[in-house]
C-alpha cells in the first residue's frame, strides 16, 4: 500500500513543526515516518531560498562575560583550554 500524498499545507505544517523542535532533520523525519529526500524536496519547493535553514552557515555571536574579567591577560605563549557548553549536552573543547 502506498502512502497518501500530502498537500502543500500539510508539508508546510511539517516544515514549521521541524523548525520549532530541537531534533535533527534525520531524527524528525524518522519520528514522522518521512523520507529525508522527500523532506528536502519539500523544503526546496515550499521555502524561499533565503529562509532555508542550513546549519553549516549558521553563526551564533558570542560576547565574552564581563564578570570575573582578569585584570592581567594570560601569557599568549602559554597553553590554554577553552570549553564551550552548547544546548543538547554538546561540549566543544579546544586545547592548545
Amino acid at each position: 500500500m502506498t502512502k497518501p500524498h500530502l498537500t502543500d499545507l500539510q508539508k508546510s505544517t511539517l516544515l514549521d513543526k521541524w523548525c520549532s523542535t530541537p531534533l535533527s532533520m534525520q531524527d524528525f523525519c524518522h519520528q514522522e515516518n518521512i523520507s529525508i529526500s522527500s523532506f528536502n524536496r519539500w523544503r526546496q519547493q515550499l521555502t524561499a531560498p533565503s529562509e532555508i535553514h542550513d546549519a553549516s552557515t549558521d553563526w551564533i555571536e558570542i560576547e565574552p562575560s564581563k564578570q570575573g574579567e582578569p585584570s592581567v591577560l594570560p601569557d599568549p605563549t602559554s597553553n590554554w583550554n577553552v570549553e564551550l557548553v552548547l544546548p543538547g549536552d554538546i561540549i566543544l573543547r579546544i586545547r592548545y
